[in-house]
């Protein structure tokens, strides 16, 4: 489960791994199997604008994302993962082993029903 990250992955950005993080789940689903799904939630689900914004409060107050986010008056993740239980549904998937260095995720999936059998750091 990856979210999408123009500035990273696009634009080649060196203030976040997003793009890292995709290339080794790609890397490790062509070795192992599974699949990937991709939502369109930049910054965290606050869209490209305002994570711009974020970029350079972090950049002229030294913040990191979160307190970036939080002086903006976004939520410290605004992601939303209810489009993901339909998804696994349709596609006959029971359970996932998700590949996550975000607790968040885990949580959230859980708490819509997805059955998280263990997570994997990246």
């Amino acid at each position: 489960l990856h979210d999408a990250c123009m500035t990273s992955e696009i634009l080649r950005s060196i203030k976040c791994d997003c793009e890292a993080q995709l290339r080794l789940s790609q890397r490790l689903l062509a070795q192992e199997g599974g699949m990937l799904i991709y939502t369109p939630q930049e910054g965290r689900g606050i869209g490209l604008a305002k994570k711009v914004e974020a970029y350079r409060l972090q950049h002229e107050a030294q913040l990191d994302t979160v307190d970036a986010n939080r002086a903006l008056g976004e939520p410290d993740d605004a992601r939303s993962y209810a489009c993901v239980p339909g998804i696994l549904a349709n596609l006959g998937i029971r359970s996932i082993r998700l590949l996550t260095n975000n607790p968040f995720k885990a949580a959230a999936l859980r708490d819509l029903g997805v059955r998280v059998d263990s997570c994997r750091p990246l």
